[in-house]
This record gives C-alpha cells, structure tokens and sequence, in this order.
C-alpha cells in the first residue's frame, strides 16, 4: 500500500509540473507604454556618442545590472563591457520595477539624455543612491564634476 501511495504521489507531483508553468516563468512583462518597432541602441553605442542621440527617443537592450530597491523607479542596464551601464529611470509610481528584475534582460524606450553636474551635484547624487541602497557613502571619493547619462524610461518588457 505504501509503495503504491508512493508512486500516485510521484505520479501527482510529477503533473503539476506543466511546460506552461516553465513558460510563464520566462514570460517577458511589460512596464509602461508599449515598445515601438524603432531600431534597438546599445548602450556601448549611447555612451561612445551621447551627442548623437542627446535629447533622442532611443530604445535599449541590455542585462539589468541593479533595481532601485525603494521604490523600483530605475534600473541600470549594462553595455557589452563589465564598466559600461546607463541608468533607466521612470516616473515614481508609474512604472515599478521589481527587484528580483536584477540579472533578468530588458527592453526599453525613451528619452535619452546627458547632463553635466558640478562635484556638489555628484556628491548630492551619489548620496542620494547610497541611501536607496542602504549604504555608507564617503564624500571624498568623489574627485570632480561628472557627466550623467541616463534615459526617461517610457515603456519596457524584462525577461
């Protein structure tokens, strides 16, 4: 008897394990407005000429290296090369990224834009970003004024 409650139970576990269970777990979600059919940007491309596309609707793909872990208004998506990434930032409470987003790939449409800001700027930025994170943050570490990147996300999938 036991032997054959064995097996049904084998039998039972082994069905509720469906292909469609395994699909909807790599299943894209969307955030925001829905993507364009415009031509995908690297990041490596963004980056080597933020003149170019300064001001520009561009759409992105890449690996989601970090998600904003308060409020999951931005994510920082990697270029080719370990030390190239761009932030992706949306309106608060429009679009919520969830932090098990981290490692997963996106695709995503906006404006992008490059901005100049002062070591005061910096330091209240980076302040700002190692509080979300919940990390010390030395002022000293940062040597000057800065140029950040960045895009206004509209819309994205993340698979």
């Amino acid at each position: 008897m036991f032997i054959r409650s064995f097996f049904i139970g084998l039998l039972l576990i082994g069905t509720s394990y469906t292909p469609t269970a395994f699909a909807d777990h790599h299943k894209a979600h969307s955030y925001g407005a829905a993507l364009s059919k415009m031509k995908t940007v690297t990041v490596s491309e963004l980056l080597a000429n933020p003149k170019k596309y300064n001001g520009q609707k561009v759409k992105i793909k890449g690996e989601i290296l970090d998600v904003c872990p308060m409020a999951g208004c931005w994510v920082d998506v990697g270029g080719k090369s370990g030390d190239q990434q761009i932030k992706f930032k949306v309106t608060d409470g429009e679009i919520v990224f969830p932090v098990n987003a981290k490692g997963k790939h996106l695709v995503g449409e906006g404006i992008f834009s490059m901005k100049d800001l002062t070591k005061e700027e910096t330091i209240k930025r980076e302040q700002h970003f190692a509080e979300e994170k919940g990390r010390k943050f030395d002022p000293s570490t940062v040597k000057g004024p800065t140029t950040v990147f960045m895009i206004k996300g509209t819309g994205a999938t993340v698979q």
